[in-house]
């Protein structure tokens, strides 16, 4: 049997890496090609993650791959997002899940919700850091971010858009932020309209191992995917 050959891009708290996977049908082969820093930055007392210095990282690890490989994917933290807007443009760099923005922000959501209510829609662990109170402080603070957005995107899927134009987020990482009823199958939309958070930003859910192939991008070769992991 032929090898297969991927590449996965694994993005820790404070590091990543770009892996080159072989597969030859038995044995799973791999061997890391890159390692980068992951260093948040502060601006004007924001904690933000610099987005667009690990996306030249992952470029930077994908282009010391042999060519050929059959797909991309990335996994990262979950509950944090990105903003963009109608022409797919990155709003504002994506905030870092250890700011301090979502303080009392649980209080708040359940004055409007009762906990036992946002518990039975979306049946996960109560954190201060889940994207619902992070997206409610926007809210809160009426901030204009949410008025010049057109899309949300978690984090491993803003990566996914820029390597494949695909505006879509994976399930896996949906399910940790708190928006996601697992009964509907999709986004709570009555919570987070009870909420104020608008909702028309959430895209279409695909399920993992989703692929998004696309033209000559000059990052991956053409014919390749991209990969919701």
């Amino acid at each position: 049997m032929s090898q297969k050959r991927v590449i996965a891009v694994d993005l820790g708290a404070e590091s990543g890496r770009v892996v080159e996977v072989h597969i030859d049908g038995t044995i799973l082969h791999h061997n890391e090609v890159y390692r980068f820093t992951n260093t948040p930055v502060q601006v004007q007392g924001t904690l933000h993650w610099d987005v667009l210095h690990l996306w030249h990282d992952i470029k930077s690890g994908i282009d010391m791959v042999e060519p050929g490989a059959a797909s991309v994917g990335i996994d990262t933290w979950g509950v944090d997002f990105a903003l963009l807007d109608t022409e797919g443009a990155l709003i504002s760099n994506p905030v870092h899940y250890r700011d301090g923005r979502t303080e009392g922000m649980m209080e708040w959501v359940f004055e409007r919700v009762p906990r036992r209510e946002v518990f039975e829609r979306t049946g996960i662990q109560f954190m201060v850091i889940n994207t619902l109170y992070q997206l409610a402080s926007l809210v809160r603070n009426k901030n204009p971010l949410l008025d010049s957005a057109a899309t949300l995107l978690t984090i491993p899927d803003l990566f996914h858009y820029w390597l494949s134009g695909a505006r879509s987020c994976e399930f896996t990482h949906v399910s940790t932020t708190q928006c996601y009823n697992p009964k509907k199958g999709n986004w709570d939309f009555e919570l987070l309209s009870a909420l104020g958070i608008p909702t028309h930003i959430f895209p279409r859910i695909v399920q993992p191992i989703t692929l998004h192939c696309y033209a000559d991008s000059g990052i991956i070769r053409h014919g390749n995917c991209a990969v919701g992991i």
